[in-house]
């Protein structure tokens, strides 16, 4: 989450513009829902047991759940695009025996798409019955895995069992998120998503939903920027006489970059802005470091208006060899504030 508080005859553009090359953005940060009456968001069944992904016949939770009716050895596969599971601990679930019940199954992990020889068998399932299941990803062997592919749910006999029905699929955030600070009499800009009257204007690649890492609350925005390509937030003409300084979190990832805050008055960019120190990687015990910069520091030394700027633009000073020196972070801004003047 981001907060930022901010109103002149401004017209507000802020820019975190970096260099060269960043890492593609990876998944985590809420539970991620595997299945709730539907296969969640990338979730792809890849099963090779019959299955019928919208039963009625047996429900925990919600209006559907998957039945499966599994022959020797057969499997309820749930496949996704590798991510990262480093900050999730748990798979979760609930399971229905059916009108039978016994059947005795095992749950295996795939990292890069290849099966892990660690699984967990479950206990034998229950006649009409639902059971929560709880299995931590460790025990499958994919827990802080970069390449984990998803999981299968598998008859463990060697012979056709009866049908069973699975639902409510999660895989759950090891640590609980983080409530964001208060605003303090401020304007949010970013609090989970683009606050309401401020637009993404940014020319660099952004993903504003990033679940991983996150500073606080659920989602951060990421960065990936080429050279003098910026991440930019945009708000109509505003007074900002009220407000004294803008704050933000930011994780610089392999560090290395450097980067210009610089606002937008009346559709002008404010000259120079003001330049970061240069962000070292991050420290993998507070991946975050808090930025503030008063207003005040990014005025043009030709004005006494106050403009609003937000994390600008980025120093990319050409080498000898002609690449730049200024990496843009894959994970940049996580909680932005402008507090206001006591």
């Amino acid at each position: 989450m981001s907060r930022t508080h901010v109103v002149s005859t401004l017209s507000c553009l802020a820019a975190l513009l970096a260099g060269a090359g960043l890492r593609d953005v990876a998944h985590a940060g809420n539970d991620l829902a595997v299945y709730d009456d539907v296969l969640g968001s990338a979730w792809e069944n890849w099963s090779w047991a019959q299955v019928d992904l919208a039963s009625t016949t047996q429900v925990h939770g919600g209006s559907a759940a998957i039945a499966v009716n599994a022959g020797a050895w057969a499997a309820l596969y749930f496949r996704h695009v590798a991510f990262d599971t480093g900050d999730y601990g748990n798979l979760t679930f609930w399971i229905h025996g059916g009108s039978a019940g016994g059947q005795r199954l095992h749950v295996v992990g795939t990292l890069g798409d290849t099966p892990l020889s660690s699984g967990v068998d479950l206990p034998v399932l229950l006649a009409n019955t639902w059971q929560p299941i709880t299995i931590p990803l460790a025990s499958l062997g994919v827990d802080h895995a970069a390449n984990f592919t998803g999981f299968w749910i598998q008859e463990w006999t060697g012979a056709d069992q009866p049908t069973f029905y699975v639902d409510d699929v999660m895989v759950t955030r090891s640590v609980a998120v983080i409530p964001p600070p208060p605003l303090d009499h401020g304007m949010a800009l970013y609090d989970d998503r683009f606050a309401e009257g401020w637009d993404n204007w940014s020319w660099a690649q952004v993903n504003p939903a990033s679940t991983t890492p996150v500073n606080s609350g659920t989602s951060a925005i990421a960065v990936r920027a080429g050279a003098f390509t910026a991440l930019a937030f945009h708000h109509t003409a505003m007074d900002t006489h009220k407000f004294a300084s803008i704050t933000f979190w930011i994780n610089p990832g392999n560090g290395g970059q450097i980067l210009n805050l610089r606002g937008l008055l009346s559709g002008v960019i404010i000259e120079p802005g003001f330049t970061l120190p240069p962000l070292a990687a991050a420290d993998p015990s507070a991946p975050w470091t808090q930025i503030t910069v008063p207003l005040s520091a990014t005025d043009s030394p030709q004005s006494s208006s106050r403009a609003l700027p937000i994390p600008s633009r980025c120093n990319n000073e050409p080498t000898p060899s002609g690449t730049t020196n200024c990496v843009s972070s894959p994970r940049a801004a996580n909680r932005r504030s402008v507090p206001k003047s006591r």
